[in-house]
C-alpha cells in the first residue's frame, strides 16, 4: 500500500454526475424475476443509486486489485445528495475524506 498515495486523498473530495436512466432499474426488476418493477413507476426506488455512477476507467487505468489507479476513495463516506430522483433526473454524488483530527 503506498502512504503516500492514501495521505493525498486526505481533505480531497470528488463529485460524479450521471443521469437516472431505465434501464439499469429494468436489469434489477429482472434479476429480482419482476416483469414489472415492485417500485413505483417513475422513480429511482431506495438504494437504487447503486446503479449510477459506475466506473470506466480505461483497461490501463485500472490496479491489480481492480479499482482505478487514481481514483480517489472516501470509501464508505459517499453520499448521494437524497432528493426523490424521477427517471431521466440529472444526479450527483459527492464524496469528501476529512482531514484528520487535530
Amino acid at each position: 500500500m503506498d502512504i503516500d498515495r492514501l495521505r493525498g486523498w486526505i481533505g480531497g473530495t470528488e463529485a460524479l454526475d450521471d443521469i437516472a436512466a431505465a434501464a439499469p432499474l429494468a436489469g434489477l426488476a429482472a434479476l429480482l424475476d419482476h416483469e414489472t418493477p415492485p417500485w413505483r413507476e417513475g422513480e429511482v426506488p431506495p438504494l437504487g443509486h447503486w446503479l449510477y455512477f459506475l466506473p470506466r476507467a480505461r483497461q490501463s487505468e485500472i490496479d491489480i486489485d481492480g479499482h482505478q489507479l487514481k481514483a480517489f476513495d472516501a470509501s464508505d463516506r459517499r453520499f448521494l445528495e437524497r432528493v426523490a430522483a424521477k427517471l431521466g433526473d440529472a444526479v450527483r454524488k459527492s464524496a469528501a475524506e476529512p482531514p484528520p483530527p487535530p
